[in-house]
């Protein structure tokens, strides 16, 4: 193929050699998979324990207030979430997968050790000293949302490109390759959660400076997801990017609204527009949308195919839209419901006659 710059897939006329190689495809979908069990440990690791990081840290530590840290968890999130955006359109329209995957890595790694010298506390020289009770309410606010922000974003990137990249290397496998790898890929997700809410979460709160330390530990992860990710490059089918998607779709928009907008002017401007106006509607014929004037035959420079996807996204978006309570409620895991646990009595079990 010839957006390929590793090819996998030999062309039928190179007789002699298989189709597609099944020893490839497999050792590619296992590293992606280590790679992704990896990252997502580190990621459950921090976003279910920043809240009690920052309101908490160790003892001697200034902290903040439950509503700043609150507000700092959804601000990391949402932005991990939506950076997604700009992973897919940096991997379709720039990088292709595998850089952006990169970049993503590189930046997740440099945030989260600058955030493991934050529980070290080891940016006095740059005027966060969290050492010592200040008049501030939220010590180093500034460094905690540059971080976070950082952080975000490398999630964000690698987020949006690992699955796509990861089927691309099965889907020629058929159908019955991509059930399986996106069965292991899910299984991979609920692994590294696992090990990061538990065992990471342990080593935060039980230990001595256990918030720097299991930090430390989240960015060997990561680097050794990032080492191995790249190690494995030779038997990645790489496919060049060829345009984003994104980019597209905008553009289809802005089409649509300057023609219609150019469409009404034109229309009004001209002398014969009440005779028009005025004529009788057939009810057979459908008048275009306002997307509609993106199309070829209606002055626009997309196919219409292109221009009736964008129309369909509507649908999806709907669906999108009623998924959002959900996502309110789940959310709360890392805020609310944390913000609550902490002012339980969780040692009514360890009282004598407790529950008689």
């Amino acid at each position: 193929m010839e957006s390929e710059s590793t090819p996998l897939l030999l062309h039928p006329h190179q007789s002699g050699l298989l189709p597609w190689d099944l020893r490839r495809s497999r050792i590619a979908g296992g590293v992606i998979l280590l790679t992704l069990t990896l990252e997502r440990l580190a990621f459950y690791a921090l976003v279910t324990n920043l809240l009690v990081f920052l309101t908490k840290g160790r003892p001697d530590y200034d902290s903040w207030s439950t509503d700043q840290a609150i507000t700092a968890v959804l601000v990391f999130v949402g932005l991990s979430y939506f950076s997604a955006l700009l992973g897919g359109w940096l991997s379709d329209a720039l990088l292709g997968r595998f850089w952006a995957i990169f970049a993503g890595f590189s930046a997740y790694i440099l945030g989260y050790a600058l955030l493991a010298a934050l529980a070290n506390n080891s940016f006095t020289f740059l005027g966060c000293d969290r050492s010592k009770i200040s008049d501030n309410p939220s010590p180093c606010v500034a460094h905690v949302y540059v971080i976070l922000v950082t952080i975000g974003l490398g999630v964000g990137v690698v987020k949006a490109n690992i699955p796509p990249f990861g089927a691309e290397q099965v889907r020629y496998g058929g159908s019955e390759s991509m059930r399986k790898f996106f069965n292991w890929y899910y299984w991979c997700i609920n692994v590294g959660s696992v090990i990061g809410v538990g065992a990471l979460s342990y080593v935060e709160q039980e230990m001595p400076n256990g918030f720097f330390w299991a930090f430390v530990s989240a960015v060997i992860c990561l680097v050794l997801a990032l080492v191995v990710f790249c190690l494995a490059r030779p038997y990645y089918l790489i496919h060049r990017p060829t345009g984003s998607l994104l980019t597209n779709i905008l553009q289809i928009i802005v089409e649509g609204i300057c023609g219609r907008f150019r469409q009404r002017h034109t229309l009004q401007s001209s002398p014969i527009f009440g005779f028009y106006r005025n004529r009788p509607r057939n009810p057979n014929r459908r008048s275009p949308s306002w997307l509609d004037y993106a199309k070829i035959r209606y002055g626009g420079s997309h196919h219409d195919s292109a221009v009736e996807d964008v129309k369909r996204l509507t649908a999806i978006i709907l669906l999108f839209i009623c998924l959002v309570p959900y996502w309110l409620v789940f959310f709360q895991i890392e805020t609310g419901f944390q913000a609550q646990g902490v002012h339980l009595d969780v040692g009514l079990a360890k009282q004598k006659n407790a529950f008689q």
